[in-house]
């Protein structure tokens, strides 16, 4: 079995400067820069020459990004020709300098076997199941939104929703919309006189609710569509109303007839789509299909289907429309930008509330633009009947509670998000947001979301806002260290953690650092419990317990007037 660590390290070109992500540096000439950019073989001769050290890993080039700070490319990694499911290499290239290189992948130990394997399909993949990594056929079937993992006699092993919920020639013309909700807009309460769905009946009050906004249309045909270069209306997936016939320049639909869903969640989706283009950001890159009817279920998704190249987001009539509440639209519609920037699948319980506790931010910032009425409810309208929607003021802290689900963890990261916001508006802010999405693997964690957040604010800002940035992710306990070159010369983090692995298996972790002051450890549990503390002052240190069950746990480092802290992540196996 051959062992490799997928890392992450940074190629400098020029002046030495500290890696605050991971212990690997290397140094390469100006003259190599173009040619590691354009030659895969000499990515992997840089990777397998410094890390890797084998001649079985190949790299295959996917795509390329543009993002407003730089370039993105990425690389997919294969094992014996057989693709290793979800590590990708992300190699971005700064605009704003052009000395260094930084490359990106996911940061765990893998077991593979030493042979190959013949008369395998296209489709086979490693993936890691229960401690090891196996190859399967991978399909996904459209109809159902699942991706099926079969064995070599075609039985399903197991399967994933790619799905992403949140739970449970133009022309202008002008439509009535709730803007963003009825309640929002008006002040009102649910269960104030005419403010309650009602079977999706119509009340004087929910009438006079509805705003008059203007809508980017299509004029095709001697008719007006509601279509633009990325969304169409369409049913064909779900089993929903059809889309309305409109021959006028003033769209007035109730909102108890369905007509009122296609033009409130068209709306909404492009108004959104059409803020995050302003920023400087081309995505959603891929066409999306819209059916706010898909299903009589209160639960609504985005999915991107990678075999035609083109996602769709479905809404559903359970309870309260979801298409009418612009929560709803807004949050789906940031799962589409997720996509498309990162290309990633989200793996595991931290990647997939980070997703959607971002997505409850993009939400809440989109509505509070709108109005500041009741602006930390998520889903003013949508959460009142079969649920209540959710906070970005919760007061939930990291690390993440295994006891709530992703969507009540996801807050977390909302609250964090929405600090930044309200200190430094909402374009700076998400600026800096939707760069960092660009660095997300599928296995991120909100630390390195946060770390990702402060780059891209050292590349657009000039690091004007880190402590800002950092202050709002410390206050829901998502620990950072500064990460641009001006911070990193001031307060460097001093600590390198070797042997993980083999803590996870019974061996001594090794705490390396760079100094001669006296720091606290603590060990803490996943609910942020501390289970055993000790000090360090020698520059090699080596911690060992064997106490502990298997699991997820943290080791904090702490200054001793606690002015500085760090925490490394730890598997017990």
């Amino acid at each position: 079995m051959k062992r490799i660590l997928f890392c992450f390290f940074l190629l400098f070109i020029g002046k030495f400067c500290s890696a605050q992500f991971s212990d690997f540096i290397i140094i390469v000439s100006n003259a190599d820069l173009k040619e590691i950019l354009e030659n895969p073989n000499s990515i992997k001769g840089y990777i397998n020459s410094n890390i890797y050290k084998s001649p079985n890993l190949e790299l295959a080039f996917l795509n390329k990004k543009k993002s407003i700070n730089g370039e993105h490319y990425r690389f997919q990694l294969f094992w014996l020709n057989i693709p290793i499911e979800n590590a990708v290499l992300n190699i971005f290239k700064s605009d704003i300098s052009n000395k260094n290189l930084q490359i990106l992948c996911p940061f765990f130990e893998i077991d593979l076997p030493k042979v190959s394997l013949s008369n395998h399909s296209e489709n086979i993949v490693w993936t890691f199941q229960k401690g090891d990594y196996i190859p399967l056929i991978k399909i996904q079937n459209i109809n159902d939104g699942y991706w099926y993992y079969l064995n070599s006699f075609e039985d399903t092993v197991f399967k994933i929703d790619s799905r992403q919920y949140f739970h449970n020639d133009d022309s202008l013309i002008k439509a009535y919309v709730f803007y963003p909700d009825p309640l929002s807009s008006t002040g009102k309460n649910y269960g104030d006189t005419g403010f309650i769905d009602n079977g999706d009946l119509n009340s004087i009050q929910l009438f006079q609710a509805r705003v008059l906004r203007p809508v980017k249309v299509k004029y095709l045909n001697n008719r007006i569509v509601l279509v633009n270069d990325i969304y169409t209306l369409n049913t064909s997936f779900g089993v929903g109303t059809q889309a309305p016939v409109i021959n006028d320049t003033i769209i007035n639909i109730p909102r108890n007839q369905p007509g009122f869903e296609w033009i409130n969640s068209y709306y909404h989706i492009t108004s959104f789509t059409n803020y995050v283009n302003s920023l400087g950001f081309q995505i959603p890159d891929f066409p999306i299909s819209i059916d706010p009817h898909y299903s009589g279920n209160d639960a609504s998704f985005f999915q991107y289907m990678p075999a035609i190249g083109s996602g769709l987001l479905a809404f559903g009539d359970g309870g309260i429309d979801d298409a009418e509440d612009a929560d709803a639209l807004v949050h789906e519609a940031g799962h589409a930008v997720i996509i498309a920037s990162s290309l990633s699948t989200p793996l595991g319980s931290e990647r997939r509330s980070m997703d959607e506790g971002i997505c409850d931010y993009f939400a809440a910032s989109y509505s509070k633009n709108i109005t500041e009425n009741a602006w930390t409810k998520v889903f003013n309208w949508d959460g009142n009947v079969t649920w209540q929607g959710r906070s970005v003021q919760s007061g939930r802290k990291y690390p993440l509670s295994p006891a709530a689900t992703i969507w009540l963890n996801g807050q977390i990261i909302s609250e964090a998000m929405m600090r930044v916001r309200d200190s430094l508006g909402s374009q700076k802010a998400d600026s800096a947001f939707i760069c960092a999405l660009y660095s997300l693997s599928a296995n991120s964690t909100m630390v390195d979301y946060a770390r990702a957040v402060l780059s891209c604010d050292t590349s657009l800002f000039g690091a004007a806002n880190s402590k800002i940035i950092k202050d709002a992710f410390e206050f829901v306990n998502i620990m950072v260290w500064p990460l641009s070159n001006k911070d990193a010369q001031i307060k460097k983090n001093p600590f390198i953690i070797k042997n993980s692995f083999g803590f996870g298996i019974g061996e001594s972790l090794i705490i390396e650092k760079n100094d001669v002051q006296i720091w606290q450890v603590e060990l803490l549990d996943i609910q942020g419990k501390v289970l055993d503390q000790f000090e360090i002052q020698d520059k090699m240190s080596f911690y060992s317990n064997n106490k502990i069950a298997k699991g997820i746990y943290f080791i904090k480092i702490k200054s001793p007037q606690n002015l500085e802290a760090y925490s490394y992540k730890l598997i017990k196996y």
